[in-house]
């Protein structure tokens, strides 16, 4: 079995691009077997990033809590 890697794209109707020479090197009508690996690193950063802004939000709002401010947990 031969094999081939390279960087290649989804276009936005799902379809994988696959780049000039690749498809150059392929002869038609080839069963071929596809692993598609997908870099989720951005993804991992996008909720890294929101699970620190959440804790910065949290924060940011007890740091203004006062304890004279307890008076209105009675009301």
């Amino acid at each position: 079995m031969k094999a081939f890697e390279f960087p290649a794209t989804v276009t936005e109707d799902h379809q994988i691009q696959l780049p000039d020479n690749v498809v150059k090197a392929i002869p038609g009508n080839t069963s071929v077997r596809c692993l598609v690996l997908v870099d989720d690193s951005a993804e991992t950063t996008f909720q890294q990033e929101n699970i620190m802004w959440r804790k910065l939000t949290a924060e940011q709002f007890l740091s203004g809590y006062n304890e004279a401010d307890a008076i209105y947990n009675n009301a």
